[in-house]
């Protein structure tokens, strides 16, 4: 997944490419009822989701501070360990922690499906941009 922040909209966040998995969605959030969106060129997913679809976990009485991990988080990035720093911070969280964190459930999925004659030749560019201002998705597919 690649994403950046606008530089001239701070409110905006731009996706070049495609989420592979739950951690690259674009969340949609009003309180309630949300939507992730996924994106992808032929199928586009939306996947919808309610407050009260949600699978309360057990939470701790106090959840643990993981800023004593700050220091060798910043030295494996300035070494370039990066795929160990992804996983660095949430392995910390756990230890020791014995609770099931909550998680959506999802409401329904909305497919969205676009024709293209020829992949290779008809799609060239796709750009996702968050407007978190207005919890609006935008998509440009260039051809």
């Amino acid at each position: 997944m690649t994403a950046f922040i606008n530089k001239r909209r701070s409110h905006e966040v731009i996706m070049k490419t495609t989420a592979m998995d739950w951690r690259g969605r674009l969340p949609h959030v009003n309180g309630w009822i949300g939507a992730m969106h996924f994106g992808n060129v032929f199928r586009d997913l939306i996947q919808r989701n309610h407050e009260a679809l949600w699978a309360h976990g057990r939470l701790p009485k106090e959840v643990p501070d993981g800023c004593g991990h700050f220091p060798e988080l910043h030295r494996m990035l300035r070494i370039g360990r990066y795929v160990q720093d992804n996983e660095f911070l949430p392995n910390k969280r756990g230890e020791g922690n014995r609770y099931a964190e909550a998680r959506d459930q999802p409401w329904g999925h909305l497919f969205i499906e676009l024709a293209f004659r020829d992949a290779s030749r008809d799609f060239h560019r796709m750009e996702k941009t968050l407007v978190k201002t207005r919890e609006e998705v935008c998509v440009e597919i260039h051809g």
